[in-house]
């Protein structure tokens, strides 16, 4: 099962409270919701959904997923970037099978200075209730922010870069060694990086205007038309280094299961290979070479300490594939007759066998 290019669908339901802030700092509310469940906790945790949601707004991404080429189910989630801070039993009803407890929430934004998840009073006296439910609310934001992030990184590569591939021409060498030679370029993709920032501007957890250097970030240049001729640059700040160091290891291969490559003889962590697929005329795949690049092998997708992409064409190589040399026959050479088509693309090195 794959993930198909994630379509973006940002909905930020902007919305305020009747009371507006508090006098309390940095904290938004009290909103007066009804939480209702199967018990009386899970009422809960449907109310607090509902005043993290009323109070920082959700956005909203959806993830098509394919099996067997057969387009399925779509996922929809959800994202709010804030957590419950305090609350306030005002009752507690049951209907039926259902609880209903309403309350008043105060929400606290993601983005402040620090994590304070919560203070002692001036006594030192501590509500373990209110903190776990701070804690659990908190936790909930983080997975899915994370989640949303990580289905726009699940499209890559193979929605990530656009490939331009020169028709594949066969030669003969001096030697008379027969070959196919690929010609290709590679740049990551407009849409995909255009993606990628409005993701990570969702799940960011600062706002920094100045003296941001210390905190880990990203910058993504894109074109947001093809007409455009100058790049837009959105730099987005993390003070949770988790999030900026997902994307970082993702795009770098580390998450993808090691390959070997019979011409270094050794495993290795690859970030894309390019995959030929020779097809016959009923379009099925006959057979299947794969290289990965030098720029496929390289770690230094980020500089100091911001990370960054940019939509810069960044391969423009050429490979052989060798079909026949003297009396050595691969299995090109046993099919050359059924060859119709040929299919260059980007996949993950291990979805293809043979490098």
């Amino acid at each position: 099962m794959r993930t198909l290019f994630t379509i973006l669908l940002v909905s930020l339901v902007a919305a305020c409270s009747t009371t507006g802030f508090s006098n309390r700092e940095n904290l938004r509310g009290p909103f007066t919701v009804v939480g209702i469940g199967h018990s009386e906790e899970l009422a809960r945790r449907d109310g607090f959904k509902k005043a993290v949601e009323y109070s920082m707004g959700v956005a909203i991404q959806t993830e098509r997923v394919v099996k067997n080429d057969t387009v399925g189910k779509n996922y929809i989630l959800t994202h709010s970037s804030g957590y419950v801070d305090d609350f306030k039993i005002k009752n507690v009803t049951k209907v039926g099978n259902m609880y209903e407890v309403q309350m008043e929430v105060f929400v606290k934004p993601t983005y402040l200075d620090d994590y304070v998840i919560k203070s002692a009073d001036k006594n030192f006296s501590v509500e373990g209730e209110k903190l776990k439910e701070s804690l659990t609310s908190f936790n909930e934001e983080r997975k899915t922010g994370d989640d949303m992030l990580m289905s726009v990184l699940k499209d890559y590569p193979e929605k990530s870069f656009d490939l331009i591939a020169q028709p594949v021409t066969f030669k003969v060498d001096a030697d008379r060694v027969l070959y196919a030679e690929v010609k290709y370029k590679l740049k990551w993709s407009d849409s995909y990086l255009r993606s990628l920032s409005q993701t990570l501007k969702m799940v960011s957890d600062s706002d920094c205007k100045f003296m941001c250097d210390t905190l880990a970030s990203y910058r993504v240049s894109y074109k947001k038309g093809k007409d455009d001729w100058v790049n837009t640059n959105d730099t987005i700040y993390f003070k949770d280094a988790t999030r900026p160091q997902l994307v970082y290891k993702y795009l770098r291969g580390a998450h993808f299961p090691a390959v070997y490559s019979k011409s270094q003889q050794k495993h290795a962590n690859v970030r894309y290979v390019v995959k030929v697929d020779f097809l016959d005329f009923n379009k099925d795949v006959v057979n299947t070479s794969c290289i990965y690049s030098s720029h496929a092998r390289k770690q230094d997708y980020w500089g100091g300490e911001q990370f960054f992409i940019d939509n810069k064409i960044f391969t423009d190589e050429t490979f052989k594939i060798i079909i026949k040399r003297g009396n050595w026959v691969s299995d090109h050479h046993k099919n050359l007759d059924k060859y119709a088509n040929i299919n260059v693309s980007v996949v993950r090195p291990d979805m293809c066998k043979d490098l």
